[in-house]
């Protein structure tokens, strides 16, 4: 049996479920020297429904999760009889395929996806695949545009797989190459966090007595940047990868730089202290409820100064 693929579409790549789908044309053809006539010399096209009076061999998608043929507004399948008995079948399927993915160098990676196929039944010795040197192996996958991926390269294999219990299957495979679009993410996932970053060190150029400015530089950038690392990768890694060690990088440098300015505030509020002949805020307080539902927080603070004696401040501060 002779086989050959036209590919229509690669219409999902899935990095979290490590699947892709695909539309194909299945094309088959044998010889069956029962089927053979001499009264003319043209190609019979066949109707569809006349498959179920025919020998059909019985290929199977080996790594298919799903898969469905398309019957609008007929059966997408073909049939084409030569006068010497070979039989052209041809079908259109959709089918989810599995593809294992290394996703370490995520989102610069690289993949490597293959559509096996098989037949279920006959052995070696009953059947031989091969693919077909009449036309093309497979036409149309160097003509595809994916969002996300490019097809670098492809390849095909013919290989006999040992099954202890039932024997040796011959197995046709196409190996096509994924190279990532790495574009897209260097916009919206690295370019923001750099710039954020870089946002956040503006801090350290502020006075230091300018305590709220500093902060909200230091916070805000921070929550940006953890929001934008979520909707860059979402759930489409399982496993940890480079992209989300990049993007984990920035929250990581926030966090240290919004800690600098209330370090900055406390030196500077010390040396204040100082420079005044004073000592710190020794607090006391006592907590009590209003009717209102309102927590009202008394605090008794005592300041012991430096020359001479103690003096009481008390004031209160509404939560």
């Amino acid at each position: 049996v002779a086989l050959a693929l036209e590919v229509a579409s690669i219409d999902h790549i899935s990095e979290a479920n490590m699947e892709y789908t695909m539309t194909v044309f299945l094309h088959q053809s044998w010889r069956d020297s029962r089927l053979s006539y001499n009264h003319t010399n043209e190609t019979l096209g066949l109707d569809s429904r006349f498959v179920d009076k025919l020998w059909l061999p019985d290929t199977f998608i080996v790594n298919a999760k799903s898969a469905w043929f398309h019957d609008v507004t007929v059966e997408n399948k073909l049939i084409r009889l030569q006068p010497d008995g070979v039989i052209l079948y041809s079908i259109r399927i959709t089918s989810t395929v599995a593809c294992d993915m290394d996703l370490a160098k995520y989102p610069m990676d690289e993949q490597e996806c293959m559509l096996d196929l098989e037949s279920y039944g006959y052995s070696s010795e009953d059947i031989v695949y091969y693919w077909s040197e009449s036309q093309e192996h497979i036409h149309g996958l160097d003509k595809l545009q994916l969002a996300q991926f490019t097809i670098t390269s492809y390849r095909f294999t013919t290989e006999l797989m040992n099954f202890k219990s039932a024997g040796q299957f011959p197995r046709l495979s196409l190996h096509f190459h994924l190279r990532r679009n790495r574009g897209v993410y260097i916009i919206q996932s690295y370019m923001p966090s750099v710039l954020l970053v870089a946002m956040s060190w503006v801090s350290f150029w502020i006075s230091q007595a300018a305590v709220p400015a500093r902060v909200s530089l230091g916070t805000g950038p921070r929550r940006c940047s953890e929001g934008a690392g979520r909707a860059a990768l979402g759930n489409r890694t399982p496993h940890p990868s480079a992209g989300g060690s990049a993007l984990a990088s920035g929250p990581c440098q926030l966090s240290w730089g919004s800690g600098q300015p209330g370090q900055a505030r406390h030196h500077h509020g010390a040396d204040d202290d100082h420079a005044h002949g004073q000592c710190p805020l020794l607090p006391a307080a006592g907590v009590s409820h209003q009717g209102t539902g309102r927590l009202l927080l008394d605090l008794l603070c005592l300041r012991v100064c430096r020359p001479g004696g103690v003096r009481l401040c008390a004031f209160q501060r509404r939560l």
